[in-house]
């Protein structure tokens, strides 16, 4: 290649036109509100077809929002059915300990019935019975003759 010769592109070589450079972006809003204003000033003065793409992407976000909305609204309706779960499990859960206390009494009460029968019967022939001053002592005693059983 001859020094002489101009520097041409291969678009240009080739007939085609070179594509201009895009201009560097505006600066990022510092708020919604201002990119909005900012945003409605530029398409007032601009021609129809850049107005009505401007008012398509006016109609888009106010489409996409209407969607976020809905979203949202979706959301808040899971997040209420979830607390009116988690109340009705809150209810369940106290009327499963309203139950373990009353089951609880009956046994210490059967406990305690059975104790008194083992001493009794001890009294009159001598036996060996075990007795148990509390549930809580039954349960310990079946607990020992079967091992393997943690507490739950």
């Amino acid at each position: 290649m001859s020094p002489d010769w101009p520097r041409v592109s291969k678009n240009e070589r080739h007939g085609y036109e070179e594509p201009e450079r895009a201009a560097a972006p505006p600066p990022a809003p510092e708020s919604a509100q201002q990119f909005h204003k900012e945003w409605r000033a530029q398409g007032m003065h601009l021609s129809d077809s850049r107005r009505d793409f401007f008012m398509e992407m006016e109609a888009y976000a106010n489409r996409r929002a209407a969607h976020l909305q809905a979203e949202v609204e979706q959301q808040k309706e899971w997040s209420r059915k979830l607390a009116q779960d988690a109340d009705k499990v809150a209810a369940d859960l106290r009327a499963a300990e309203a139950r373990r206390r009353v089951l609880e009494e009956a046994l210490a009460q059967s406990v305690s019935l059975q104790s008194h029968y083992a001493m009794l019967l001890n009294g009159w022939d001598g036996g060996d019975r075990l007795q148990f001053k509390d549930f809580e002592e039954w349960i310990a005693r079946l607990r020992a003759l079967a091992p393997g059983q943690e507490e739950k």
